[in-house]
């Protein structure tokens, strides 16, 4: 066997190890949950424009970061450190009734 024959099957070889390594790799991906909460599948990050009434009695506009999820698990959401149950709200009627 020639030498290039030799370096032509070990690259074979790795691309089909890489190949497999990156589907068992994809799997256990797929199968874990890395943080965050059941139910909510995309959570986006907004910053809006708030008003308030500041110390002196006067009308100002601060920024603020809110987070806006795709899911539904509103009581899970409001056990979460950090989160505000004030500013957090529901679009579903039936998921507030329940937690509430």
């Amino acid at each position: 066997m020639q030498s290039s024959e030799v370096e032509k099957d070990d690259e074979d070889d790795n691309q089909v190890d890489e190949g497999v390594f990156l589907q068992e790799i994809d799997q256990m991906l797929g199968s874990i949950l890395l943080r965050g909460v059941k139910g909510i599948q995309r959570v986006f990050m907004l910053l809006h424009k708030v008003n308030f009434i500041g110390p002196d009695g006067e009308f100002d506009r601060k920024s603020e970061w809110f987070l806006e999820i795709n899911g539904i698990n509103l009581k899970q959401v409001l056990l979460v450190d950090g989160v505000d149950p004030a500013w957090t709200v529901s679009n579903n009627c039936v998921e507030i009734m329940t937690v509430l």
